[in-house]
């Protein structure tokens, strides 16, 4: 069971905005995905940081990202924040495959 809050971060969020990212840069792989995950948890990121961070990603990168892009946004912008129990196979990676 999913709980929905607004300082957390959400599976939904996670894959809405990792479709996202992908459809935008096609050559990043599901390994990208899975370290990125595992930032996003560390740094205990948020739906609404996240949406920023991949926003922001979309609208001023022209090659791939890497994973300390984001963890770089979330720093230069902080919100209050925290994770609530995701793991990574609550993350539909399979959409991401090349």
């Amino acid at each position: 069971m999913e709980q929905i809050r607004n300082n957390r971060l959400t599976k939904k969020c996670v894959n809405d905005n990792f479709q996202k990212i992908k459809g935008c840069f096609s050559t990043l792989k599901s390994s990208f995905f899975s370290e990125l995950f595992r930032s996003l948890t560390k740094y205990d990121f948020t739906d609404e940081e996240l949406t920023d961070a991949i926003n922001h990603i979309i609208d001023n990168y022209h090659l791939p990202p890497q994973i300390g892009s984001f963890i770089y946004f979330k720093r230069k912008h902080p919100k209050k924040h925290g994770f609530y129990g995701m793991t990574i196979e609550d993350i539909d990676l399979s959409l991401h495959e090349n």
